[in-house]
């Protein structure tokens, strides 16, 4: 076994951890690939813009990354369900956001990104879950989160709808202004440079075809028709 070992075995970064997190959590649902990442990289730009400090920024990639823990919990069937959801179905997905609280609250190095995956569904307004909580009262990371998750959200395909073009998601988080969310966030991620959505939708793109170029593969492997062992 010693062999098949590097020479120096490198612990990864945190930021690698969180990109992987990340990356298992998008994998549950195929409508969502990247979407994790896309968030991550969003929020930490509008906490930027917002001029908070470099450890909130990192607290809000972080959190990005990891918002949406709690899926992991909820069956398939329920994320990429096609016609109205039931109550108990609404129930069980809006209880990603405190599953996924629970589990980061376990985890010491990982606490304090806690509430952001509780959080990030809560409204200005009051008018969002698990709480209700509206204005200041919701954290400032779950804030960002918020306009970060609902902008990707709307620009990504779903089982159940088209995606929204980038300028029609901008229009909506404009209007949203002071109901669904926090009028000053509103400005600063309205404010993230263009280039930052284009290099988003970029690395998407690769994302996918990198994507469909491994299932081709993995289809011809299946379809080769190997002699049986002697």
């Amino acid at each position: 076994i010693q062999d098949l070992l590097p020479d120096e075995v490198v612990p990864p970064s945190t930021g690698a951890l969180l990109e992987v997190m990340g990356t298992l959590i998008d994998a549950k649902d195929p409508y969502t690939g990247g979407h994790s990442r896309r968030v991550a990289h969003l929020a930490a730009v509008t906490a930027g813009i917002l001029g908070l400090d470099t450890r909130v920024q990192g607290s809000a990639r972080a959190a990005g990354h990891l918002h949406d823990l709690g899926k992991l919990a909820i069956p398939l069937r329920l994320l990429t369900k096609t016609t109205v959801l039931d109550p108990s179905e609404i129930q069980r997905i809006r209880g990603h956001t405190t599953g996924g609280a629970r589990t980061l609250t376990r985890i010491p190095l990982l606490r304090h990104l806690a509430a952001g995956a509780r959080y990030h569904h809560e409204r200005w307004d009051g008018q969002g879950y698990p709480e209700g909580l509206s204005r200041e009262h919701i954290p400032i990371i779950p804030r960002i989160l918020s306009v970060c998750d609902s902008y990707d959200a709307m620009t990504s395909a779903r089982a159940y709808r088209n995606a929204r073009t980038h300028r029609q998601a901008m229009e909506e988080i404009r209007d949203s202004s002071g109901s669904q969310f926090d009028p000053s966030i509103v400005e600063a991620f309205l404010a993230v440079p263009e280039e930052t959505f284009r290099d988003l939708r970029r690395g998407s793109a690769a994302l996918k075809e990198s994507e469909r170029a491994r299932e081709r593969a993995q289809r011809e492997v299946a379809s080769l028709d190997f002699p049986a062992s002697a």
